[in-house]
């Protein structure tokens, strides 16, 4: 009885640890994904700032797909309106 017992404990104990494990693996898969975010932004940053500067202040008269591109990833249209 009492080696059930134990090996109840030590399954209990186990399937704790791996719960553990598996939660920091999550939370060091977020971190990576929050910090690789930061970079992209920081990075995108830096690229708008520079065509920024290279205009020279100039205004656009037109519309600039390239830029548009640049500098927008997605655009959700929520709804409709009708």
């Amino acid at each position: 009885m009492n080696i059930v017992r134990m090996s109840e404990i030590d399954n209990r104990k186990c399937l704790d640890l791996t719960a553990e494990i598996e939660r920091l693996r999550e939370n060091r898969q977020s971190v990576k994904g929050a910090e690789a975010e930061r970079v992209w932004r920081d990075r995108m940053s830096e690229e708008f700032k520079a065509d920024l500067d290279a205009r020279d202040g100039k205004l656009l008269d037109r519309f600039d797909g390239d830029l548009f591109r640049r500098l927008v990833e997605k655009v959700k249209v929520s709804r409709w309106l009708r």
